[in-house]
């Protein structure tokens, strides 16, 4: 007897459960949908300002090599119009000097 009033309650209780959930799944259904249109709209203004910073980092990246190239030529140029003989540089005095332990390290750097 003591195990169908049990039995009894738990479906009494499942039923109850039922008749919540389908007294309220439309406001379930319909938050569910809320905040799923929240975070969709998130999503498009995180990915609109990550298109935005990835072409501000494409036009810097251009920039720099422009500037690079810019930069080079002006090397090329100033090397082909220096006269040959060149002081050595700070870095050539040093791979100049034989005495120096670290000559050819320094020098292959």
């Amino acid at each position: 007897m003591l195990k169908i009033v049990t039995t009894l309650l738990r479906g009494a209780a499942n039923e109850a459960e039922e008749a919540l959930f389908d007294a309220n799944a439309i406001r379930v259904l319909e938050q569910q949908l809320r905040e799923a249109a929240s975070g969709l709209e998130h999503a498009r203004r995180e990915l609109a300002c990550a298109m935005a910073h990835q072409a501000s980092e494409e036009r810097a990246v251009s920039a720099l090599a422009a500037r690079i190239s810019e930069l080079e030529t002006a090397a090329r140029e100033a090397l082909e119009k220096s006269p040959p003989s060149l002081p050595p540089t700070r870095t050539n005095a040093r791979c100049a000097q034989p005495s120096s332990k670290n000559s050819k390290a320094m020098c292959a750097a």
